[in-house]
């Protein structure tokens, strides 16, 4: 996986989070993510374009992407305001 950076106050921030996760232990093994200057970007096609949103109910939906979904608020909620 990849964390994309635009400029080096993005990787700075980037490298301190990843450090910081590291140092507390968070995760079980060691962080592999990698991190990347953002290249070339191109717009998604316009089906890929809000693709949870209009297809919540398919079976990949469902079973892929709505548990991580779950699973982040969980984590995270303390994150989100009202």
């Amino acid at each position: 996986f990849y964390i994309l950076f635009l400029d080096d106050d993005e990787k700075k921030t980037i490298e301190r989070i990843i450090q910081s996760l590291a140092d507390q232990k968070v995760f079980k093994k060691p962080i592999v993510t990698q991190i990347r200057r953002i290249g070339r970007f191109e717009v998604a096609p316009e089906h890929h374009q809000r693709y949870y949103e209009k297809n919540a109910n398919s079976k990949y939906c469902k079973t892929v992407i709505s548990p991580k979904i779950v699973k982040f608020r969980k984590r995270f909620m303390h994150l989100f305001s009202d």
